[in-house]
């Protein structure tokens, strides 16, 4: 057994660098990569992982001697961490099962587990974070506020939040209060979609449109990458709804449908696209 221990310490920590290589050969460690939720999802990840593994090297290599050679206060120690690991674990699951499940539309179900979690670690930003995102995906918009809140007040909080916080409240027509937010997402992780966030409380709150379409036109330059579920969420306009919508707004009525219709084509779920679009070519025929 001892020797069964001493070789797998070995083989899992081959198995952890291993799967970092084959991320970064298929090129999803890429910085594009690592800014969107799948990739801060892996991180997370991967730091618990490294976590578990320096766990169960600490058991193997101190606390198992340890308690081999009758030293008093080993066991109490041993079981410390053994618990720890668990409540790791189940946290983890708790977490990733919560994500998965609000990816798949399924949101009280990703409530419930969501919850589960937060009954474990009441005060972990990670569940606290993903509860807020299933608020949001719910429309339950104060729910989603109060929790973005209550972790931005907690200590130094993510891009992430802040985002969280600006669609939640540009849902409720807070637009000048979601501003703020928006610019910090974006200053502190400039990627497409923080990008599109900002454009989307500019436009739709009507504060500056010109800003807004030349940061959606900026989102559109760079490409979605496949692993930005998150971007798919139903809150979280496309550019080119953005964009539709500015020209829309501006009575550009013509480039305003075939940004509507693109934005439809990609996002044929979203009910606000299809509003808006039916919007536009019925003012369109107008004319």
């Amino acid at each position: 057994a001892h020797e069964f221990g001493t070789k797998a310490l070995w083989v899992v920590g081959g198995l952890g660098i291993a799967g970092a290589t084959t991320l970064v050969l298929l090129g999803s460690a890429r910085p594009a990569a690592l800014s969107t939720a799948y990739g801060q999802m892996f991180v997370v990840k991967l730091v618990l992982f490294a976590g578990v593994l320096a766990l169960a090297a600490l058991n193997k290599l101190r606390l198992t001697p340890a308690l081999l050679s009758a030293d008093a206060g080993a066991g109490v120690r041993l079981r410390r961490s053994i618990g720890l690991k668990s409540e790791r674990l189940a946290l983890d699951v708790q977490a990733r099962l919560g994500w998965v499940l609000t990816l798949q539309g399924k949101y009280d179900d990703a409530w419930a587990a969501l919850e589960r979690g937060a009954e474990q670690s009441p005060a972990n930003a990670r569940i606290a974070l993903l509860h807020s995102v299933n608020d949001l995906a719910r429309g339950d918009a104060e729910g989603a506020e109060r929790r973005a809140r209550e972790l931005l007040s907690t200590g130094p909080a993510g891009a992430l939040a802040h985002r969280t916080l600006a669609y939640a409240l540009a849902e409720q027509g807070r637009f000048r209060e979601a501003e703020p937010h928006a610019r910090k997402q974006l200053a502190m992780d400039p990627n497409r979609d923080g990008l599109v966030a900002l454009a989307w409380v500019l436009i739709a709150g009507g504060l500056d449109r010109d800003e807004g379409v030349e940061l959606a036109e900026q989102a559109l330059e760079i490409d979605e990458t496949p692993y930005a579920a998150g971007s798919r969420l139903p809150f979280i306009p496309s550019p080119e709804e953005c964009i539709g919508r500015a020209y829309f707004e501006e009575g550009r009525l013509d480039r305003a449908v075939e940004m509507l219709e693109q934005a439809v084509r990609i996002r044929p779920d979203r009910r606000s696209s299809r509003t808006l679009l039916e919007r536009a070519a019925a003012a369109a025929d107008g004319y």
